[in-house]
C-alpha cells in the first residue's frame, strides 16, 4: 500500500518451489512465489537477510532467486534461529535512510 516505506525479510524462502526442491519436500500447493511477484517498492527499499550458517534457507539459494536484485541481499553470520539482531537493526536503518519511515 501507499503507507509502506520498506520491506525486510529474515531467512525467508522467497522461492518456495526451489526451497522445497532443495530439501526434497513436496511442492507447496497454491503457495505464492514472492521472488517472482512485482513488489511496488524500489530495490533500495528492500532488504532480505540470510544467514551464512543457515541450512534451512541457505544464502546460496537466496543469491540464486534474488539475482536480479543483489543489492537487496544482506548476509550475516546467523543461522536459521539465532543472532539476527545486528543485521536487522542495520537493515531498518538503511531502509529508513533511503526510503523514509518512522
Amino acid at each position: 500500500t501507499d503507507d509502506t516505506a520498506g520491506l525486510i525479510t529474515v531467512a525467508a524462502p522467497l522461492r518456495t518451489d526451489l526451497w522445497a526442491e532443495y530439501h526434497g519436500y513436496s511442492q507447496l500447493a497454491g503457495s505464492l512465489l514472492p521472488a517472482l511477484e512485482r513488489v511496488p517498492l524500489s530495490p533500495d527499499c528492500q532488504r532480505h537477510l540470510y544467514g551464512q550458517r543457515d541450512t534451512e534457507v541457505p544464502v546460496e539459494m537466496a543469491m540464486r532467486w534474488m539475482a536480479p536484485y543483489p543489492q537487496t541481499i544482506v548476509e550475516t553470520s546467523a543461522n536459521h534461529r539465532c543472532c539476527w539482531g545486528p543485521a536487522l537493526i542495520g537493515a531498518i536503518e538503511q531502509i529508513t535512510a533511503a526510503c523514509g519511515g518512522p
